[in-house]
């Protein structure tokens, strides 16, 4: 995604599990204007991870005619805002995202369990999405 590409580059690094992040925040206000024709993600889960965010965003892409180009496997993917399965396609990967995301949740909480019962202490800083109370993790 160099210049040739894109005029904007966005790049987010909180967990794509909220929509309250500032850069996701800002392309939505982006597309809401107008001022973007073609979304590009080299994930689509980088996008969100949540089902009813990722319907409103491509809803929203959908009405304001915004195409989606998104890296599978090395190669761009596009994805037309006027094709009928758009909603669809999206709705299942953000099924998918979100389900990986309480994968990758729940071995973190084991893991942390476990060490915490094998009187190790692992945590140094919270992971996103969580904090630490006398030395045990907890979700926000």
């Amino acid at each position: 995604m160099q210049s040739n590409h894109c005029d904007l580059i966005l790049k987010e690094t909180g967990s794509a599990t909220s929509a309250d992040r500032p850069k996701y925040q800002q392309l939505l206000q982006l597309i809401e204007s107008g001022s973007v024709g073609v979304v590009m993600a080299a994930r689509d889960d980088r996008l969100n991870r949540n089902t009813a965010e990722a319907q409103h965003l491509f809803r929203l892409c959908r009405a304001r005619a915004v195409d989606l180009q998104l890296l599978e496997d090395g190669v761009w993917q596009s994805v037309s805002h006027d094709d009928l399965a758009l909603e669809e396609v999206c709705h299942e990967r953000a099924i998918a995202a979100a389900a990986e995301s309480r994968k990758i949740s729940s071995r973190l909480k084991r893991s942390y369990r476990s060490a915490e019962q094998s009187g190790l202490t692992t945590i140094r800083k919270a992971p996103l999405g969580y904090s630490v109370k006398a030395s045990v993790l907890y979700p926000d």
